[in-house]
C-alpha cells in the first residue's frame, strides 16, 4: 500500500501523518504574501511536512482566494454565491460574461484568477437591473429568477419610486410618488409591460 492510503510517512516510512493548517508567505506581484489555511501533514517521527493531493485541492482555493483579495476581486466562493443567486448556470454564465465554456468552473475551483474588468462585469451585473437587461439580451439568455423589486421613473416627479413587480401586474395601476419639494404627495398613472 502506498504511504498516502495508510497515512504512513513517505520520508520515514516509520510515522503516522496528521494534518495541519497554517500560513504560508508566498510572492505575488512581486511583493510577500500571507496565505491564510494552507493545508499539509505532518510526520509524528521525523517533523516531515508533506502536501496530500486532497490538501492541495484546498490549498489552490486558498493561494487564488489570498491573489484575489490582493488585487480587490471576488474570492472563488463568491463568484460561485454571485451565480447561484441568480440562477446561472456556469455555462449561462459564460455566455454574459464571456471568459470561454469552462472559465466559471476555474474561476470557482482557484485554477484561474478571473480579470479585473470581469469582476467589474459581474458587480454591475448583480447591482444594475439595466446591465442584467443589456448583457441577457445580447447573449440571448433568460434568466430564471428576476428581482422582486423594480425601480420605475415617475413622470409626474423627479423622483423614482421602489414599487414591487406584483404591484403592478397590469397597466393603469395608480402609484403615489413624492413630489419635489418633498412636502405633498402626486398620483400618476403609469402602464407596466
Amino acid at each position: 500500500m502506498s504511504p498516502q492510503m495508510t497515512n504512513l510517512c513517505p520520508a520515514c516510512e516509520i510515522g503516522t501523518l496528521a494534518s495541519r493548517v497554517g500560513d504560508k508567505t508566498i510572492q505575488f506581484e512581486g511583493a510577500p504574501l500571507r496565505v491564510s489555511n494552507v493545508r499539509y501533514s505532518e510526520c509524528s517521527e521525523c517533523g516531515e511536512k508533506v502536501v496530500l493531493p486532497v490538501q492541495a485541492k484546498q490549498n489552490e482555493l486558498a493561494y487564488a482566494d489570498a491573489k484575489k483579495a490582493r488585487l480587490g476581486l471576488w474570492s472563488c466562493g463568491k463568484i460561485e454565491a454571485f451565480r447561484k443567486e441568480w440562477s446561472i448556470t456556469q455555462s449561462i454564465a459564460s455566455q454574459l460574461f464571456g471568459g470561454g465554456a469552462n472559465a466559471f468552473s476555474k474561476y470557482e475551483r482557484g485554477e484561474v484568477i478571473h480579470s479585473k474588468s470581469m469582476d467589474l462585469l459581474m458587480r454591475v451585473f448583480s447591482e444594475s437591473e439595466e446591465a442584467r437587461e443589456v448583457l441577457t439580451e445580447l447573449a440571448r439568455v433568460r434568466l430564471d429568477s428576476a428581482p422582486s423589486w423594480k425601480t420605475i421613473p415617475s413622470s409626474c416627479a423627479p423622483l423614482k419610486s421602489k414599487v414591487s413587480a406584483a404591484a403592478i401586474s397590469h397597466s393603469g395601476v395608480k402609484i403615489h410618488s413624492s413630489a419635489a419639494n418633498s412636502d405633498r404627495w402626486e398620483t400618476c398613472e403609469v402602464a407596466y409591460g
